[in-house]
């Protein structure tokens, strides 16, 4: 029994085959229906959907067996996925040097023919194969190699839907935590500056109801813009506060707003300077411009 060459991408090749997270799962009807399929196909007794790790072979799905694994050292297949061949096809096993005295040739299972397809992913590592066997000599015609490469096709098809299947799921998950979060922080921001802000904006009103009767008007302009500005900073928390409760309201709530008014609003509330001015003549044809947010 010749031993198996292990290609130096190995390790590459397991870390691809653990990312489907294959091994040791349950029975599936789709892998199954595939067996028997290929068994009526290749008119053989015996065909499997295996993969195979470090040390051991095992089969996803058994059609013809009982046996659910096989030593890695062991296995036809292990030749099959080191072959560069896309089918590896042994008419008799017994006189095959390489596997004349493999203990499964030689022993109960007495398999004599053998032939495998390898199971390669997108990034083309071998994970396992698609293979059928027989206790007699046998061949295959070219429909029914054709027929065993489909199938195997078919594996690998629905190998890459289910990881893809469950990275999305991840991806989807990782959003949901994310937008928790962020929820969350708007939650406890918006609750964090609404306070102080209160307590601001009822400080000004007082006080705009003291300076009134002393008719300062300076005291009372900065008192408004006081007021105005902490109106302002509340209405926006409380917008803060609904989107942490209901983010699909950002998009949904737009708003129609003048360009130019509000940057009017937004140089009234600044602190010009003496002798300085102001001007905002590049903004004023904008009147008439509109944008939604």
């Amino acid at each position: 029994m010749n031993e198996v060459r292990i290609e130096k991408n190995e390790a590459q090749r397991l870390a691809a085959l653990e990312s489907y997270d294959i091994f040791e799962t349950g029975n599936e009807k789709e892998y199954d229906d595939l067996t028997s399929l290929a068994s009526a196909i290749c008119n053989v007794p015996i065909s499997l959907i295996t993969f195979i790790n470090a040390e051991r072979q095992w089969f996803k799905s058994h059609h013809g067996t009982d046996l659910t694994e096989n030593r890695r050292d062991l296995s036809f297949c292990t030749h099959a996925i080191a072959s560069t061949d896309d089918i590896m096809i042994v008419p008799d096993a017994s006189l095959d040097e390489r596997f004349y005295n493999n203990p499964v040739v030689t022993g109960p299972t007495n398999i004599i023919f053998y032939a495998g397809v390898p199971l390669i992913n997108e990034d083309g590592f071998a994970l396992g194969t698609m293979c059928v066997f027989d206790h007699k000599p046998h061949q295959l015609t070219d429909s029914q190699v054709n027929g065993l490469k489909i199938l195997a096709k078919q594996v690998i098809d629905k190998l890459e839907l289910k990881r893809k299947i469950k990275t999305l799921e991840i991806a989807n998950q990782d959003l949901l935590n994310s937008n928790v979060l962020i929820q969350k922080f708007a939650s406890m921001a918006a609750h964090d500056i609404k306070n102080p802000l209160s307590n601001i904006l009822l400080s000004a009103e007082v006080l705009k109801t003291r300076h009134e009767k002393q008719n300062y008007d300076g005291c009372l302009k900065l008192i408004d813009l006081n007021i105005s500005s902490t109106k302002g900073l509340l209405n926006l928390v409380d917008e803060m506060l609904n989107y942490s409760k209901s983010p699909s309201s950002l998009l949904a709530k737009k708003q129609i707003f003048n360009l130019t008014s509000l940057i009017k609003k937004i140089s009234g509330m600044l602190i010009i300077p003496p002798n300085t001015t102001l001007i905002l003549s590049d903004y004023t044809q904008l009147t008439e411009q509109c944008h939604q947010v």
